[in-house]
Parts: C-alpha cells; sequence; structure tokens
C-alpha cells in the first residue's frame, strides 16, 4: 500500500508539473516555461509585495537569446507606470505558479526613470545586470548567463518583441502555409528561447496539431517594412505534420523536434 500511496504522489506531481508548463530541461538547472505562463504575469518582489506585470521579452533574432524582460510598474505605462529592462534569469516562478518574483526594492524603482515608451533600449539597464542569477563554483562567482550575450551593442544583434512575432504565419520554401506560431518555450535560466509551438492545420484553432520547432530551425522574412506582413520560413513538407500526432497542448515538451534542422544563415537585408 505504501508503495501504490508514493507512486499515486509521484503521478500526481508529475502531472501538475506537465499540465502548468513547468518542466525541467536537460541542461543543469534549466527552468522551461511556455510563454502563455509568462507573459502578464504579475511580479511581486522578496516581501510579497506587488510590483507590476511581466509586459514583453525582447530576443535577439539571430540566436534566440532573450536580451531582456520587460517589467512594467505600477501596473500600466503614465498614471505612475514605468517600464525597465531587467535580466530575464532574474525572475524566478512562484511556488504556486501564479506570480514571478524578482529580487529588487520598491524604492529602488520608484527612484529609477525607467526607459521611454516609444523608444526601447538594446539591452539590460546597467542598474539591473546584477540580478541575473548566480551560482558559486568553489571560490568563484559565476554568471549563467554568456557574458558576450549580456547586452553588447554589435552588430549580431536583430533585436524584436517576442510579442511581435508569435502569431506569425510559417511557411516552406515553396510558399506553402504550414500553419501559425501559438507560443514558445523559453529557458529562463540561461535566457533563450528553446522552441516556437507551431500549430498546423484545424478550422478556426479546432482540431489543430501542435509541433515544437528549434528556434534555430526557424527563419523571419518581411514582404516590405510592416510588421504584420513578417513570416517564418521552416524547411519542411507538410507530410511532416500530416503524419506525426504532434505535443498535447497540456503537455509541452522540453526539448525542440529535432527532425527539423537549422535553418539557412542570412543577414539583415535578407530578412527585408
Amino acid at each position: 500500500m505504501r508503495k501504490l500511496f508514493w507512486f499515486q504522489v509521484m503521478a500526481g506531481l508529475a502531472l501538475l508539473i506537465l499540465t502548468t508548463g513547468l518542466t525541467v530541461a536537460d541542461t543543469k538547472n534549466a527552468t522551461v516555461f511556455k510563454t502563455p505562463d509568462l507573459l502578464g504575469k504579475e511580479v511581486k518582489n522578496k516581501a510579497g509585495e506587488h510590483i507590476g506585470y511581466l509586459e514583453d521579452l525582447v530576443v535577439n533574432l539571430r540566436d534566440g537569446r532573450v536580451a531582456y524582460a520587460v517589467l512594467t510598474y505600477r501596473d500600466s505605462v503614465g498614471f505612475g507606470g514605468k517600464m525597465f529592462a531587467l535580466p530575464l534569469s532574474a525572475f524566478t516562478m512562484a511556488d504556486n505558479l501564479r506570480s514571478l518574483a524578482v529580487d529588487i526594492n520598491k524604492n529602488d524603482l520608484e527612484s529609477a526613470p525607467g526607459f521611454d515608451a516609444n523608444k526601447w533600449p538594446q539591452r539590460v539597464d546597467e542598474r539591473w545586470t546584477k540580478l541575473g542569477k548566480r551560482e558559486t563554483a568553489g571560490n568563484k562567482d559565476i554568471d549563467r548567463r554568456d557574458q558576450k550575450d549580456q547586452g553588447a551593442d554589435n552588430k549580431d544583434q536583430e533585436l524584436r518583441r517576442l510579442t511581435s512575432v508569435n502569431g506569425l504565419t510559417v511557411k516552406n520554401e515553396k510558399g506553402q502555409d504550414l500553419g501559425k506560431i501559438a507560443g514558445f518555450a523559453i529557458d529562463m535560466t540561461h535566457d533563450r528561447i528553446v522552441y516556437a509551438a507551431l500549430s498546423y492545420g484545424g478550422v478556426a484553432g479546432v482540431g489543430a496539431k501542435s509541433f515544437a520547432i528549434p528556434w534555430k530551425a526557424l527563419q523571419l522574412k518581411s514582404l516590405n517594412l510592416r510588421v504584420q506582413d513578417n513570416y517564418f520560413v521552416l524547411n519542411a513538407n507538410k507530410e511532416d505534420f500530416e503524419n506525426s500526432p504532434g505535443f498535447d497542448r497540456n503537455n509541452w515538451p522540453i526539448k525542440g523536434d529535432q527532425r527539423f534542422g537549422s535553418a539557412k544563415k542570412t543577414t539583415s537585408a535578407d530578412r527585408k
């Protein structure tokens, strides 16, 4: 009976983890969440005080790194509200999965200017760079985020708000419509996109299948300068999706589907 009891307990925990979208990736200590469980989430400080919401993530299209997370302080911009560019790895999910926590003082947010809502920055604000979680190896502190990706202004960055690419159409190289992006799996510990969730088939979303497409397999294209005319290109055929069940939308996987390889290398000019 005891064995049965513990089996039921562990099965229940596994079900809770899967249905909430919280998973632990194969990389040590990497915690992966789906964007529907992150964006818009309430943010509290370590004292449990409400300080705002996670507004958006700004990503580097070239490598899928999250340049920074946007905290909207006091709920809305204007009327005393401000936006701040913080390291994504500074945030942790609360045990009850209902909010995010960040180790920041309310007074510091009150006195800091935030950034202009009409001019988003290229990197994390220097005030908050030390908020990224750290681990100790021997007597040395090691930043978990790659040093070269801590917001350097360089040519290898092509930044975009994650909400601006969610919902975009995905086509293959023949121009066939393969579906739409229906969210992303984000590794909060290492500040990166693990994969994009592709919604394929169905009618108005009913009966559609979901596939985990590794970020490196997607290439963003644009017909013109209008954001709404952007789309992703994936080296795949409709048969790749027709003959596969995809994944359960209530149980997002921890890895991308390795059947899909890397996209061809392109420059910014190729995307325009």
